[in-house]
């Protein structure tokens, strides 16, 4: 692999980790934390007890 191709890859990470970065910054976590326990309501209702 290349100089150039190792460089490519690296901003290529770089940027991945900077746009998860930016889309979890746009979270609400109480809405995210609602919407799981909503999930697992329902979840709860359909798995037996042990």
């Amino acid at each position: 692999m290349s100089e150039y191709q190792r460089e490519l890859e690296e901003q290529f990470e770089q940027f991945k980790r900077q746009r998860l970065a930016e889309e979890c910054a746009k979270l609400d976590p109480e809405a995210e934390k609602a919407l799981a326990e909503e999930g697992m309501a329902v979840e709860l209702e359909i798995w037996p007890e042990y």
